[in-house]
């Protein structure tokens, strides 16, 4: 009776024993999926990692164009910053155009990526008249009322400052 009741406990001792372990991977998604930004500025993106089995450790991440070539100069890219959150940076030389780029983890052989998309814009400014119409005065020398004011509105990027207003 006592190797009856010890018969079942054994399969279920066995059955744990030889339960397949998931292999090593990981993925990860990226959000947002596009950064519009212009140049001067930065921005983050977050990415969510899904790990599946036991990774020997966390992936060493890198930033990439999509081809898998590196990083045209002016695209600066800080993948330790914070977990789960990459920052980027575009400067001068850096042309103002789309860019495909990807997320790319490494662990050991495996290699995952995800993909990126960078719309780069030139800063830019608009200018305005506090009066949308201004009249002058005839024998007036040609100068505009005193109480007139010239307005800079600087979009996103525009760190430069205006010369020659004349």
């Amino acid at each position: 009776m006592r190797r009856l009741l010890l018969l079942p406990l054994m399969f279920v001792f066995l059955a744990c024993q030889s339960a397949p372990q998931p292999a090593p991977d990981f993925s990860f998604t990226i959000e947002p999926i596009t950064l519009e930004m212009n140049l001067g500025e930065s921005k983050t993106f977050r990415y969510s990692l899904k790990v599946t089995g036991n990774l020997p450790s966390r992936p060493v991440l890198s930033v990439e164009q999509a081809d898998g070539s590196p990083l045209p100069a002016g695209l600066l890219v800080n993948t330790a910053e914070n977990p789960e959150t990459v920052g980027v940076r575009v400067e001068e030389p850096l042309e103002a155009k789309t860019y495909n780029l990807r997320l790319k983890g490494t662990v050991g052989s495996l290699v995952r990526t995800a993909n990126l998309e960078l719309k780069v814009g030139d800063p830019s400014f608009a200018l305005s008249l506090s009066q949308p119409t201004i009249n002058v005065e005839p024998g007036s020398g040609g100068q505009a009322p005193s109480n007139v004011e010239l307005v800079l509105q600087p979009d996103a990027g525009f760190t430069s400052t205006l010369a020659n207003l004349e």
